[in-house]
């Protein structure tokens, strides 16, 4: 998926709902993990390409084979929860980063996941297609009117694309309760809890297919963030 049609609320949701809803997950980063990162060792700067670090450095070997295993037991496979996973063993183990922490990061109680949005917001680029105007006068088919008018018609579709996926990028079309409610049903699911498990759970009305309406948020929700789910069988569903 584009990164400008990723939504970066939705991740930001979903490292969330994992807090609250599967600990487990970062509970098992904790555990299996850390004991394996070394700060001095295995220091990232925490920049974009984290991961792909970590796969092609020799002297990573052991993160990557703990990083990998942990991946295998929480149904891990996207290189940005890879990118967060890093991140957050660096926060919660480097001394310069609990002696000078980022504002709003609890580096010295509970753990949480430390999800940080990397990538620069794509700024709107306008790519014409055809944007060469051929006059009548010098042996072209095309009146002036003909291709301002034509020009214009794709500026403004390219410029209400860009909008509606800058929308979808920050949720701002999706309520905050919303997004919530998707983010802990997608933990939920990963973790292993069947949708209709779900929608019994939250009470859904009967008559409305609380299974279904589970799934399709689910399905939604993880479309917008780039998240593999789990299948039925515990296989990843794309």
């Amino acid at each position: 998926m584009p990164h400008e049609q990723v939504s970066i609320q939705g991740r930001y949701h979903y490292f969330l709902a994992l807090d609250k809803h599967w600990p487990e997950a970062l509970g098992g980063l904790r555990d299996d993990v850390l004991s394996v990162y070394s700060p001095n060792r295995h220091y990232i700067p925490s920049i974009h390409h984290a991961w792909k670090i970590v796969q092609s450095q020799p002297v990573m070997a052991d993160l990557l084979t703990s990083l990998k295993a942990w991946a295998e037991r929480f149904q891990v496979s996207e290189d940005w929860i890879f990118e967060t996973a890093l991140d957050t063993l660096l926060i919660y183990s480097d001394p310069l980063w609990r002696k000078h922490p980022t504002p709003g990061f609890d580096v010295e109680g509970q753990w949480r996941w430390q999800y940080l949005h990397k990538a620069n917001d794509p700024p709107f680029s306008f790519e014409p297609e055809n944007p060469l105007w051929s006059p009548p006068e010098r042996g072209g088919n095309e009146e002036w009117d003909q291709f301002r008018k034509r020009i214009a018609k794709q500026f403004n579709a390219q410029l209400t694309d860009y909008r509606a996926a800058m929308e979808r990028r920050f949720a701002l079309k999706i309520e905050h309760d919303q997004l919530a409610r998707d983010a802990k049903w997608t933990a939920l699911y990963q973790k292993g809890m069947p949708a209709f498990q779900i929608a019994e759970q939250e009470q859904l009305p009967r008559h409305e297919d609380p299974k279904q309406t589970v799934f399709r948020a689910v399905s939604r929700f993880a479309r917008s963030i780039a998240l593999n789910l789990r299948s039925r069988a515990g296989r990843k569903m794309s």
